[in-house]
């Protein structure tokens, strides 16, 4: 069986990028690895009152987007797509090129929302980028895509 691995930032382009996902998912007949990243870069180092964020009021969010994530993957289910989740917390490019090879993808997705998190990566790091270390194509979704009204109903109705 044929594996994708889909990364997500859960950035406005997700939407988009889930519904490309869903049908080369279904056109290969393949596994989809939901892989969100949550670079340490986007996870405050201070409020606004100069104070280090609260443990608990991070791992909230994180859980709430782990949430995200599992509708997600419970839609591509339905559908009948074996599908996988897995969330990289203080991740950097490097970390994210190896846990993507783990899965030894025939296939990686990505969108290409320039100021989300992903969005730096794929233009390049001084570790890595997706199009360089990757061991298989790389589908970068442009951000331009308008989404399916479905996909777009399906990732807000589970954000609320």
């Amino acid at each position: 069986m044929k594996t994708i691995v889909t990364l997500l930032d859960l950035s406005e382009v997700t939407p988009t990028v889930m519904e490309h996902t869903e049908r080369m998912a279904k056109s290969l007949h393949a596994k989809v690895v939901l892989m969100h990243v949550l670079p340490e870069a986007t996870a405050p180092t201070k409020t606004l009152q100069g104070r280090p964020p609260r443990q608990a009021k991070r791992d909230t969010l994180i859980e709430a987007d782990y949430q995200l994530l599992s509708s997600l993957a419970e839609h591509l289910r339905q559908i009948h797509v074996k599908v996988e989740v897995e969330q990289l917390v203080d991740a950097d490019s490097r970390l994210t090129v190896d846990e993507c090879e783990e899965w030894k993808p025939d296939l990686i997705i990505v969108g290409s929302k320039p100021d989300s998190p992903l969005g730096g990566w794929i233009k390049g790091s001084r570790e890595a980028t997706a199009e360089t270390s990757a061991h298989c194509p790389v589908v970068v979704v442009p951000e331009t895509h308008e989404p399916h009204p479905a996909w777009r109903r399906q990732v807000l109705d589970s954000a609320a």
